[in-house]
This record gives structure tokens, C-alpha cells and sequence, in this order.
């Protein structure tokens, strides 16, 4: 994670964040990796947010709901779908598609979204006008990968595994 090439204290951060939310579409996709960062380093700043968890200080100052594992969520969808999903992919898509498309139709939905993008002068589909035309590139209704429960989740459970440390 490339992180501001000067300090920002949390509370500048936030203020750049908020500024970044301000596209609705998009913001999320272009923080998420800045915000994970942040929270898997929040001891060394957990002091300055006046000893809240990193859940409560992002609730604290972004919109409500926006915390930890909606960043996270976000920043998983980008790292399937690719750094240009940042910027022409509306966050709700990129999560959608990253937890129900196969893998054998990733490529073909990713053109897509991208070339409808273009096609509206920037302009992301959102979720309802995306659904349709993934379902057409499928052939069938999105369907969910093999995974149970959370990017996460399976994450951490495969370190685990790796330690020797059963997840049950």
C-alpha cells in the first residue's frame, strides 16, 4: 500500500477521505486500501483516535455503516478485478461481482463494465443496470463462489491452517 508521501495526522485523513466519498460511486473503491492499511496498523494510531477500536473511530467519522469490513470488502474487489475497477466500476458492482461471478466470466463482465463506463462519459452503472447484463454475459443468474463466509474470514482461517491451529 503506497501511503501519502506526507504525514497526515487521522483527522486530515478523514477530511481527505470524506472529500474522496463525495463520489458515491466510486470513493470507496479508491480509499478501501488506504483504510485497511490504516486498520491493520491501528495500534500505532489507536492512541491518537483517543483509544477507540479502528471500527468505532471510522464510524465516528465516516458515514455510518462505512467501517472496517465495507473497506475491506472494497479493497478485495479490487484486488480480483484489477486497479482500473478503481475508477470505472461503481463499489457496489465490484463487490457484487467479485462475490458472484465465476471466475471463467470475470474477464468478459470486467470489458463490459468498462466499456459501459466509457460509454457514459465516466459514469459507472450502478448495481441495477449492471445485474442485467452480467446475467446476459453468464447466461444465468450470478451465482455464489464456493466460499462460506467473508474474504476475511477464510483469510485468516487459512493462517490458521498454515500454523497448524485448528479453525473449529
Amino acid at each position: 500500500m503506497v501511503m501519502p508521501a506526507t504525514y497526515e495526522d487521522l483527522g486530515q485523513r478523514a477530511r481527505r477521505w470524506k472529500r474522496a466519498l463525495a463520489d458515491s460511486a466510486t470513493g470507496p473503491l479508491i480509499i478501501a486500501p488506504e483504510i485497511v492499511d490504516l486498520a491493520e496498523h491501528w495500534e500505532q494510531y489507536k492512541a491518537e483516535a483517543g483509544g477507540q477500536s479502528c471500527t468505532a473511530w471510522l464510524q465516528s467519522v465516516l458515514t455510518r455503516g462505512q467501517n472496517y469490513a465495507y473497506f475491506y470488502a472494497r479493497h478485495r474487489a479490487v484486488e480480483r478485478l484489477g486497479e482500473a475497477s478503481r475508477r470505472t466500476m461503481h463499489h457496489e458492482v465490484a463487490v457484487y461481482v467479485t462475490n458472484n461471478v465465476q471466475d471463467q466470466y470475470i474477464d468478459a463482465v470486467k470489458l463490459m463494465l468498462m466499456r459501459e463506463c466509457k460509454a457514459q462519459n465516466g459514469n459507472p452503472l450502478t448495481l441495477a443496470q449492471a445485474k442485467p447484463r452480467i446475467h446476459e454475459i453468464t447466461g444465468h443468474a450470478a451465482q455464489k463462489r464456493e466460499a462460506k463466509g467473508c474474504d476475511r474470514c477464510m483469510e485468516l482461517e487459512a493462517k490458521l491452517k498454515e500454523a497448524g491451529i485448528s479453525a473449529e
